[in-house]
């Protein structure tokens, strides 16, 4: 009976699958792409192992087996009082043991290798997650470089639009300037040419514009180009002082650019000028 009990044990070790340390393989697909252990296989390994950590049917024969021995050697020893049966007796006793212990290692050896694959599957499973990372970093790292030269250009378009500007700026206020010199221009020519008629239209020269020479002075304001006279504002003027101050004046008006229209008697048609 104790070789029967050996013999299936060494028999049992022989047919165990000991391929702790060996890698997973991962099962491949159609495209040649390697599958990780998803959630559902993992708890289904998981579940495997809960359920090797308890007893099993075949253990709970061969541990049967090993305590049934250890008595049936008992029961011989105390039937049949002889040497050989004391010395069957012990060592059956001894080997009883023996059987158990080897049958809960081979348990624990192979609970141990299935947890190690699904570690070695959370490993796989951790290294396809770091390439997946570093694929993305290296992606982000070359969009980070195409920004930075996109931001460069714009940098360098900044900088040449604000001295673009700048000058713009510049030649403005340097075509106000001559504008204002050009329009103070106009008006000096302009007021010098209404002194010097005005002056001529007093043939009396009693320093006052009366009579006939109204009428006089109306048709050379109305030669001069350039310059258009209010005439009825003009007449009311001089009728009420007709003196050449007053008549000064007037023509003085012309420099003031915010005098109101209603009060305007000589005005500046540019227009005219070019012509």
């Amino acid at each position: 009976m104790m070789a029967v009990e050996i013999k299936a044990t060494r028999e049992q070790v022989e047919m165990t699958d000991w391929n702790i340390g060996e890698p997973v393989e991962s099962s491949a697909g159609e495209d040649g792409d390697d599958k990780l252990v998803d959630a559902k296989e993992r708890a289904e390994m998981e579940m495997m192992l809960e359920e090797e950590k308890q007893m099993g049917f075949w253990d709970k024969i061969w541990y049967g087996a090993a305590g049934g021995s250890a008595v049936m050697q008992c029961v011989s020893m105390a039937w049949h009082r002889s040497l050989v049966t004391y010395v069957a007796g012990a060592v059956g006793l001894l080997c009883a043991p023996a059987v158990a212990v080897s049958q809960r290692k081979l348990q624990s050896t192979d609970s141990l290798r299935k947890y190690q694959n699904l570690l070695r599957g959370d490993v796989n499973r951790l290294m396809h997650a770091n390439d997946k990372l570093t694929a993305n970093v290296d992606e982000l790292e070359v969009q980070v470089g195409g920004l930075q030269e996109t931001e460069q250009k714009l940098d360098e378009i900044t900088k040449e639009q604000g001295t673009n500007t700048a000058h713009l700026i510049e030649l403005i206020n340097e075509n106000q300037t001559i504008l204002n010199k050009m329009n103070a221009n106009i008006k000096g020519v302009a007021m010098e040419q209404l002194v010097s008629v005005v002056l001529r239209s007093d043939r009396d020269e009693d320093f006052s514009i009366e009579g006939t020479e109204i009428r006089r002075l109306q048709l050379r304001l109305s030669n001069i180009p350039g310059i258009v006279v209010n005439e009825e504002r003009f007449i009311a003027k001089l009728e009420k002082d007709g003196s050449l101050g007053g008549i000064m004046q007037v023509i003085r008006t012309i420099e003031i650019d915010d005098l109101p229209e209603e009060e305007r008697i000589f005005m500046i048609d540019e227009s005219q000028l070019k012509k």
